[in-house]
């Protein structure tokens, strides 16, 4: 029971973070880093590659790999690696799949769908076949969240790396540099954390990032394996033979036996 509530919570964080950044406007990224913390542990916003503005006649599919390093005080290293799938129709909608390690033998399969059409988010739970069903945040409340992060902030500047072609596409590179000035989170000296990210404006993602943090080590996000085509529409939907439960976890429980019309 408690594994499943944390499914669902961390699960409808992630739609709710992907369809937020699916609002950003497409100006430098100049606020904290990480934001948001993605579901693969540790290192950059997993939902960050989709951020502008939700977009429509633009479909495509890929596989997005996760890495982050770090290394602590005692000389010792951490090193995480996971992957997810993603899809996003010529409506705009998307899918995440993402497979997650657990302690147990059978690892943890999570599927997060955003219908910003429908302005609804489902996170499936395949392993019960469950859907739990929410209301996705509008345009505007979801701008509204965002302006702190968006907001300039004099700490931060930001580098243009130029253009080059990546993964078949033309991708343009920004470097942004924040500094955390002394003190400020009772550190004695000011620590900096960089960020390089390649964007690609024919499919307003971003193909790669890469933060270097000291706190938190390396972490690098890329997009590969990209497909032009149009995903099947079956994708956004949730199966037939699942039962759609509203109002997540904490909500009314109301269900259904069949997937909603999209």
């Amino acid at each position: 029971m408690r594994q499943t509530l944390l499914i669902v919570m961390l699960g409808c964080l992630g739609v709710i973070t992907l369809f937020s950044g699916a609002l950003r406007a497409q100006s430098p990224r100049l606020g904290p880093w990480p934001g948001v913390r993605p579901l693969m542990h540790g290192g950059p916003d997993m939902f960050n590659f989709m951020s502008g503005k939700t977009v429509a006649g633009a479909p495509y599919s890929a596989q997005v790999n996760f890495e982050r390093t770090q290394k602590l005080a005692d000389g010792n290293f951490v090193e995480q690696k996971s992957s997810a799938m993603v899809y996003r129709d010529g409506q705009g909608r998307t899918r995440i799949e993402e497979t997650r390690p657990t302690n147990s033998a059978t690892p943890q399969r999570v599927v997060r769908i955003a219908d910003s059409v429908g302005g609804v988010g489902y996170v499936l739970d395949p392993a019960k076949k469950t859907a739990y069903k929410f209301t996705l945040p509008s345009a505007r409340s979801a701008n509204s969240a965002q302006s702190p992060r968006s907001a300039s902030n004099p700490n931060a500047n930001s580098l243009s790396l130029g253009s080059k072609n990546m993964e078949g596409l033309f991708v343009q590179g920004t470097q942004t540099t924040r500094t955390i000035p002394a003190g400020q989170m009772g550190n004695a000296e000011a620590i900096q954390v960089s960020r390089t990210h390649w964007h690609s404006p024919d499919l307003s993602i971003d193909l790669r990032t890469e933060t270097t943090d000291p706190l938190h080590g390396i972490s690098t996000l890329s997009v590969t394996n990209i497909s032009r085509e149009e995903p099947a529409s079956t994708l956004f939907e949730v199966p037939s033979d699942y039962t759609v439960v509203s109002g997540g976890p904490r909500g009314r429980r109301g269900s259904a036996a069949a997937a909603p019309a999209q």
